[in-house]
């Protein structure tokens, strides 16, 4: 799961001043007036993860005045939330009338009809509109019902350094060792390349950097690490499945696409920091932005946290774009190596994003879907997602116009690359949302386990992918290989 996230003041700053006071082509659509309710005396109780949800409180008070309604905070600690959610709503016990929580146990959630589908009347409020495909069709909803209320969008992207990348000196020197131009990489090949001649040489801070930052961390964010290099190798353009076969739930996790990715992935961690296993999310973060790296691999943080004076030293010197690419990549339908034209591209929606859902369990569903609506409107989202300490990225096309940006202290060319590069990798038809089905934290150290196992030396890629395909189909037939198969397919929108 992804953990807090940082922003800073003055980039909130300027950039609230841009999105709630814009005019013309970069103002956000406004949103319906949430359906007028009164509620005097409620009490609308929100659980959710320690540090993130205590940020809606600047927000609420608003709403408590128009309704006289009290909002509760239940702050649950990062590491517990999702086990209290699936314990409580597993036995019928009263948590919240609205539980603030990742996409992937939203999922489960909602498979298990466990939520409330969001009503009609206080949809028009949402601005659904403005939302990207991916996250209406699979963060916000389940089986073509919506039942997530939106907050937040999380997409994994690169961040390389613009100033090494464009220096004449290196360009020629590497053009010399690899014989095509430095340039930011549309394949994994050519970021190999990339890390393998940045690693050593001394840009500025008079130490030897490094070529690569990623997350190789079990318990933290392996899992997205792996799949965000893996879904061009394992993802084709034209199957909605990644992770299983829809039809049997056999994994997909050991076919040659996965392995190659884990091999191209043992290989590059002798790019990185020799401690980079175990780089959480926010040591991964300082160790780029505090100019250790010349490539990362992270969510879109690293575009705001680049400007904060405190932490950052790349300030101005930070390039953006999708992942990178694949000349080649394995079509499991066809059981053969496909080469398209172009390198195949597939971002990964790693976490899928914070939303809102109110439990069955709520003890006042019409007050809890008016706050949620509240707290779900373009306005609101726009201000959390500026404010330090909500951990909330852009989830919206009206947050990436890059004149926002440009308000917020990045430069022009910056500005443009950062909201092209969220833009292109949330409308790219062949996107891999994260999977969302019922024993996703057991699928999820399986596979963190296999992967370590393989980035230490322990047993090769094919070895450890195996051993995880194994425990996969252990957990399905253990949670029923029926129902699972219907969970997973209703999760990619296919009929079950």
């Amino acid at each position: 799961m992804k953990s807090p996230r940082w922003r800073q003041l003055a980039m909130a700053a300027a950039l609230l001043g841009s999105l709630i006071g814009a005019s013309g082509p970069v103002a956000l659509t406004t949103a319906q007036t949430p359906p007028s309710a009164q509620f005097p005396g409620a009490t609308v109780t929100i659980a959710g993860p320690a540090g993130q949800v205590e940020c809606i409180k600047n927000w609420t008070g608003d709403w408590e005045k128009r309704t006289g309604a009290t909002v509760n905070i239940n702050a649950i600690p990062f590491a517990d939330i999702d086990s209290k959610v699936l314990a409580a709503t597993g036995t019928g016990t009263f948590l919240a009338d609205i539980y603030y929580i990742g996409a992937q146990t939203a999922g489960q959630l909602m498979g298990a009809g466990q939520v409330l589908e969001v009503p009609q009347d206080v949809r028009g409020g949402l601005a659904l509109d403005q939302i990207p495909d991916i996250y209406n069709k699979y963060q916000l909803s389940w089986n073509g019902k919506l039942y997530g209320i939106p907050w937040d969008g999380d997409m994994l992207m690169l961040n390389y350094r613009s100033d090494l990348l464009s220096d004449p000196n290196y360009q020629k020197a590497f053009k010399d060792q690899f014989g095509y131009d430095l340039a930011p990489p549309q394949s994994w090949k050519q970021y190999a390349d990339i890390a393998q001649f940045f690693t050593g040489k001394d840009w500025d801070n008079g130490k030897p950097g490094y070529g690569l930052d990623e997350l190789p961390m079990r318990h933290n964010h392996a899992w997205n690490g792996f799949f965000a290099r893996a879904a061009v190798y394992a993802k084709a353009p034209d199957d909605p499945a990644f992770f299983f076969d829809p039809d049997t739930m056999k994994p997909r996790i050991n076919n040659p696409g996965f392995v190659k990715a884990l091999e191209d992935w043992k290989t590059a961690m002798q790019w990185g920091p020799p401690d980079m296993m175990s780089y959480d999310w926010a040591a991964n973060a300082q160790a780029f932005v505090g100019g250790h790296a010349a490539l990362n691999i992270q969510w879109g943080d690293i575009g705001p946290m680049s400007l904060d004076p405190n932490s950052s030293v790349v300030n101005g010197k930070v390039g953006f774009a999708m992942l990178p690419g694949a000349t080649q990549f394995w079509d499991a339908k066809k059981g053969a190596w496909e080469t398209p034209s172009e390198p195949n591209r597939a971002p990964f929606a790693g976490f899928g994003g914070w939303i809102f859902v109110v439990p069955k369990l709520t003890q006042n569903a019409a007050a809890a879907f008016d706050l949620a609506s509240y707290l779900g409107s373009p306005e609101i989202r726009a201000k959390a997602m500026v404010t330090p300490g909500c951990g909330v990225n852009p989830d919206s096309l009206t947050q990436l116009d890059p004149k926002l940006w440009v308000a917020a202290g990045f430069s022009q060319q910056a500005a443009e690359q950062y909201t092209q590069a969220i833009k292109d990798s949330l409308t790219n038809p062949n996107v891999v949302f994260d999977l969302r089905i019922p024993g996703i934290q057991d699928y999820k150290d399986a596979l963190e386990i296999a992967v370590t196992k393989a980035l230490t030396g322990e047993a090769t890629p094919q070895q450890a992918l195996d051993e995880a395909a194994q425990q996969w189909d252990q957990i399905t037939d253990r949670l029923g290989r029926d129902q699972q198969g219907k969970y997973y397919r209703e999760s990619l929108g296919l009929a079950s």
